[in-house]
């Protein structure tokens, strides 16, 4: 069975941590922990990362650890099923915001498509999605998403990511990739499913080089696993720093949701 399947992902509210890791005595020995430490505000960010020096323009004071820690950023996707999507708003759009949104997403339409527009609840907020019409318009999950933030030894530097991109989805294709295919082994994950995941099609986004940033969606328990992927798992497991079963649930939930495609859609709303 083949079915429309959109990922409708937001980064708001903006939830930023670091990826920490401290040692504990446990019966005579040193264990290592690792966790997520959430950035709540300006001063937390301040202790954490120090302040900007406007004569070296480097970040002076902070937490040593946090400095040079892995940073990430948590968002919020929703898997919907059924209609094409083509575009998203948040918010419920007036009058002349649905007849302008619906233009947009014509081109996205199916021949003889009559576009309307439908809602979702995104991170505890209201989405417009223009869909074709075709079928009742179906929320599969809602996921919390994992991302690489700022780089590791720039505080004020980001990784490269996949802009907000509401009119026009990305296309996700179902492939194999020797890179996630190693994680997979070395976690003991997907057996039988090695390296699979989406590739990310139709983005502008160069590396540093200046060529095309290879963008996935794969698991990862943490954020050194990414470098500009994106990595879905089941909602409320923020908190479970080394974790990959969610990771892969929640992918599961994906791939069952579109049946025998080999493609679904993401749209990146802000």
């Amino acid at each position: 069975m083949r079915n429309n399947v959109t990922l409708v992902m937001t980064r708001r509210p903006r939830v930023e941590f670091v990826w920490l890791h401290k040692q504990e005595m446990h019966k005579g020995r040193k264990v290592s922990t690792s966790y997520y430490e959430v950035i709540d505000d300006a001063e937390e960010e301040r202790q954490l990362f120090g302040t900007l020096d406007p004569d070296s323009h480097k970040r002076v004071g902070g937490d040593k650890a946090a400095k040079k820690a892995i940073s990430g950023q948590w968002g919020t996707m929703a898997v919907v099923s059924g209609p094409v999507v083509g575009a998203a708003h948040r918010g419920t759009p007036s009058l002349v915001g649905r007849s302008v949104i619906c233009g947009l997403a014509q081109s996205r339409m199916p021949p003889g498509a009559k576009p309307q527009v439908e809602q979702i609840t995104l991170a505890g907020q209201t989405v417009s999605l223009v869909t074709d019409g075709s079928v009742p318009l179906k929320t599969v999950a809602e996921f919390d998403t994992m991302e690489r933030y700022r780089t590791n030894d720039n505080k004020d530097a980001w990784y490269v990511r996949l802009p907000v991109q509401p009119w026009n989805p990305y296309a996700l294709d179902i492939t194999t990739n020797a890179q996630v295919g190693r994680f997979h082994e070395k976690m003991g994950i997907r057996a039988g499913q090695i390296g699979k995941c989406f590739v990310v099609r139709g983005h502008s986004v160069k590396q540093r080089n200046g060529n095309s940033a290879g963008i996935l969606v794969h698991e990862a328990p943490n954020p050194s696993w990414l470098t500009g992927c994106i990595a879905p798992r089941l909602k409320n497991h923020r908190d479970f720093a080394g974790e990959t079963r969610s990771c892969v649930q929640a992918l599961d939930v994906i791939y069952k949701a579109m049946g025998h495609s080999r493609r679904c859609h993401l749209i990146i709303v802000d």
